[in-house]
């Protein structure tokens, strides 16, 4: 069973840690940082959060309306004393603390659901100031898994005193990407654009802000918190969870956002995603339809009723969109275009 949880620890030595040797390092400017500390931090996370809230672990989390459609995704920074003083002013210092990081077009509204639901708890809720502190990912693109067991230098790659980092629950471990909170003039020469961390997440079918996880309309489930490490079914009650638990119980997720690839003939497609940076002249309208190079069997006339799913972002040639899942690895339209959806790494064993 899907639980939530993510044991995997990241190393406090913070020069050297293990890593492989192709690494990737890219800074974000559409993150914001929200701080909340105080003696019922975790019973007030814990009421909200789709993932169960423990103090002093890192948590990727939902955090849904009471319908149970996800308003925001985010992911849970623990904090020491030392780490809050560090990242805003007046700390309270008492109880535990988060760095919660959100989309940034959407950290106004985060702030402000946590404030209509504080009430009487002993909490306290600040933006952090992103000229101060941003959100910095590395990670390992290559496809096979590293050789180096070693402790390796990374001094090269990663900045060498982020205020806190964790690993990202969201990706196989040999990928090991690494978030972090760090000073925005502390980019290494070796930084990335964002859209390099953007084609990487896409080929391993990982959602992330408000374009791709629309706020009010997505489900928990079909955003595959389940299968991400993002929400915990056998928790206490939280806003959402009726909805969240049935659909689990009845095993009724029939779309996931998934990752596909982009091409203009429908014989144009490898087995394996492919990145090209490459863009495309992509239709303004986001609704997919069936391809002649699709089929038309009996289950596939049946299907053609609700229609294969929607287009939610694209990169070059790659792209996510929410598709019934019975169109794995099967060439649909998009416009013009011809697109095939791939079965990403969290759903190769289902």
């Amino acid at each position: 069973m899907i639980t939530g949880t993510f044991s995997r620890k990241l190393s406090n030595n913070l020069n050297k840690i293990r890593l492989p040797q192709h690494t990737r390092t890219s800074f974000f400017a559409d993150r914001r940082l929200v701080f909340i500390e105080g003696i019922d931090t975790v019973k007030f996370l814990q009421g909200l959060a789709a993932n169960k809230v423990v103090a002093g672990e890192p948590k990727y989390s939902a955090f849904l309306n009471a319908k149970g459609r996800v308003l925001f995704d985010a992911l849970l920074y623990p904090l020491d004393l030392r780490q809050r003083t560090q990242l805003v002013d007046n700390v309270q210092g008492q109880g535990d603390a988060f760095a919660i990081e959100i989309d940034a077009t959407r950290a106004a509204a985060f702030l402000q659901h946590l404030q209509r639901f504080q009430l009487r708890a002993k909490v306290r809720l600040a933006p952090v100031d992103p000229s101060r502190w941003c959100v910095q990912a590395t990670w390992n693109d290559t496809r096979e898994d590293s050789s180096d067991d070693g402790l390796v230098d990374t001094r090269e790659h990663l900045i060498t005193s982020p205020l806190t980092q964790l690993w990202d629950p969201r990706f196989p471990e040999t990928n090991n990407v690494r978030r972090a909170i760090v000073p925005p003039t502390s980019a290494p020469a070796q930084e990335l654009s964002m859209e390099a961390y953007k084609a990487f997440r896409i080929q391993k079918g990982v959602a992330e802000g408000q374009r791709e996880i629309i706020s009010g309309e997505a489900f928990p489930l079909e955003s595959n918190f389940d299968k991400l490490h993002g929400v915990h079914f056998q928790k206490g009650c939280y806003l959402g969870q009726e909805l969240t638990y049935r659909s689990y119980q009845r095993g009724t997720t029939r779309k996931r956002i998934l990752p596909f690839q982009l091409s203009k003939r429908p014989d144009d497609f490898s087995k394996r995603i492919s990145y090209s940076s490459s863009p495309f002249s992509v239709p303004a309208a986001n609704e997919l339809s069936l391809s002649e190079a699709t089929g038309t069997d009996a289950s596939t006339q049946t299907r053609t009723r609700r229609g294969p799913g929607r287009v939610l972002t694209t990169q070059g040639n790659i792209g996510l969109g929410l598709i019934r899942l019975d169109y794995i690895d099967q060439v649909l339209r998009w416009g013009e275009l011809f697109l095939k959806p791939y079965r990403p790494p969290f759903l190769l064993d289902d």
